[in-house]
């Protein structure tokens, strides 16, 4: 996949422009926070275009930061995917181009047609774009999907507007798995992203509590903006490569005085030293919300009782973290 990081000052005054042996793709354009199962039946569309027209190169065009942060810089917006994430679930799916567009004022401030123009027309020669039928663009989202297909017949490009999707009567958009994940309902979210949610993160120090009550943990930082439901939870932790089942905890740790959110994970049956390491941890079914428990005691008891849920747990449903599928 080819990554390009566009910088929107340099697009506007037409000096940072796709390397031309990229032009020509079928391209869809949006958020894509969490690469959802709607995101891609969007790119899978995009492939059968492909298809028909010469394998012609496909991609996806988003935006860096979200627009919603940009617009509310001091407001708290739960992002399901950082950029890295975001990039790793866009190759496993086998696009040829990912653009991350800078969302700048900028860019916030080019009309719609402008737009079309400068960004799709003059930096990336599309030959096709698919959107879905609520999106909007160019400055006040004066834009729409209607308004995008006559751009295309202006400009000569192919337009597509694809309808929303569901999934166990839910429709699926990023807004309800945000809102799964803020309730602890991780099969949920899981299914309406078809593959696990995952975070990634190095494993840093911390105060070592957990080893010295039988419970060492992996530890990593969260993202402030993250509003996962506090608790446990049945886990993966990749770690190397290599995948290993555990209990994760989310959370502040009350009953230690805990600073910060951080997201712990108890590995069974691992005994390696990890700090300054990547790891991603999938989470897959929430066990028990984050609470101040009675001292220690009480904690090992329920680290304890969190610990044989999570094993029977996999022991039902096996360990292999749900991964999303290459496009077809």
């Amino acid at each position: 996949m080819y990554q390009f990081n566009a910088n929107a000052a340099q697009i506007i005054n037409g000096t940072h422009i796709l390397p031309p042996h990229k032009h020509g793709a079928i391209l869809a354009i949006g958020n894509f926070d969490g690469v959802h199962k709607g995101h891609q039946y969007i790119l899978n569309h995009a492939q059968k275009i492909a298809q028909k027209n010469g394998n012609m190169p496909i991609g996806a065009l988003t935006f860096s930061p979200h627009p919603r942060a940009f617009f509310n810089p001091d407001g708290q917006f739960f992002r399901l995917t950082d950029n890295i994430v975001r990039a790793e679930l866009f190759a496993s799916l086998g696009i040829d181009l990912l653009v991350i567009l800078e969302f700048c004022k900028q860019l916030a401030g080019l009309t719609a047609e402008e737009f079309v123009q400068k960004i799709l027309v003059n930096m990336l020669n599309i030959s096709h774009v698919i959107v879905g039928e609520d999106f909007c663009f160019g400055k006040a989202r004066q834009g729409d999907a209607k308004f995008l297909q006559q751009m295309g017949e202006k400009y000569g490009f192919g337009v597509s507007v694809l309808s929303k999707i569901t999934t166990q009567d839910e429709i699926v958009s990023s807004s309800r798995i945000r809102r799964a994940l803020e309730q602890g309902e991780i099969e949920l979210a899981s299914d309406l992203l078809g593959h696990d949610w995952y975070v990634n993160g190095v494993v840093e120090k911390g105060k070592q509590l957990g080893r010295t009550i039988g419970f060492p943990t992996a530890n990593i930082a969260m993202r402030a903006d993250c509003e996962l439901r506090h608790g446990s939870y049945a886990a993966t932790i990749i770690v190397a490569g290599k995948a290993y089942s555990g209990a994760a905890s989310y959370g502040t740790r009350p009953t230690v005085n805990g600073i910060g959110t951080k997201m712990e994970t108890f590995i069974f049956d691992f005994d390696q030293d990890i700090y300054g390491q990547d790891v991603k941890v999938y989470l897959h079914k929430f066990i028990r919300a984050d609470e101040k428990l009675d001292g220690l005691d009480a904690l090992i008891a329920a680290i304890n009782d969190d610990v044989a849920k999570v094993k029977q747990y996999f022991a039902e449903n096996g360990a292999k973290p749900r991964q999303i599928q290459k496009l077809v």
